[in-house]
Order: structure tokens, then C-alpha cells, then sequence
């Protein structure tokens, strides 16, 4: 699976914060643009948490079908909360590419838990965020 916070920033996308799991690369700015076609319309710092869920199938029979990867794709708005904060830590950060934080949102304001910056936190001064 893949966890991924973007906003809107004037006309582009920024990958907030993303987490993977299994091997996954985490999301990157370049890996985003695979998914612009599927993300809704976002108005100025707004946010989207995308989910992906990769779902290995083998067929119970043998009728002649492969074994495949049937991918699933969904953007979820945050329903009570204008993000979702996330704090990596040397725990869920192995060193692969499997977390992305990006510490520069919204602005300079940084909120730790135990000692960690708490990525998704920064304090925006747009209204609806």
C-alpha cells in the first residue's frame, strides 16, 4: 500500500508526505504526474490523501488466466480536518524510498512529537485549509 498527502500550490501539485509499504516507492513529484488524470480538482492549498492498494490475484482454476496485480486508486478529502499530519521516525524510515516528508508546508511553524517534526502541521494562512 501507498499513503500519500498532496496540495495544490498556484498551478501544481506538492507531495506533502507519502509512506509505502511491502518495497513500494513512496510518492515522489515525478511519480505524481502518472496520477494527475485521476486526482480530483484541488482549489489552493487544498489537500487529497491518495490510498493505493495492490491486490495480488491468482486464479483459484486453471483457465488459462495469469496471475496478476490488480491495482486500486483513491483520493480521499479529509472530512473533520483540513490535513492528515504524519511523523516519520528512523523506525518507518528504512533508507529504500518507502518515506517522503516534505518540512516545508505552509509555513515556518514546525510541531514535534517526542522529538520528531510532525509533517502536515505547518500553519496555513488560507481560508479552507
Amino acid at each position: 500500500m501507498r499513503f500519500t498527502e498532496v496540495r495544490r500550490i498556484d498551478d501544481s501539485l506538492e507531495v506533502i508526505w507519502s509512506y509505502a509499504t511491502d518495497g513500494q516507492p513512496a510518492m515522489t513529484r515525478e511519480r505524481l504526474d502518472e496520477y494527475l488524470n485521476q486526482i480530483p480538482r484541488l482549489d489552493d492549498n487544498q489537500r487529497v490523501t491518495l490510498v493505493e492498494a495492490y491486490t495480488y490475484d491468482r486464479p483459484f482454476f486453471n483457465v488459462g488466466l495469469e496471475d496478476r496485480i490488480i491495482p486500486s486508486f483513491v483520493p480521499i478529502s479529509q472530512r473533520y480536518a483540513a490535513r492528515l499530519a504524519f511523523a516519520p521516525g528512523n523506525e518507518t524510515d528504512p533508507g529504500d524510498g518507502s518515506v517522503i516528508a516534505n518540512d516545508t508546508d505552509c509555513g515556518p511553524s514546525v510541531t514535534e512529537v517526542n522529538g520528531l517534526p510532525l509533517i502536515g502541521a505547518g500553519n496555513c494562512e488560507a481560508e479552507g485549509t
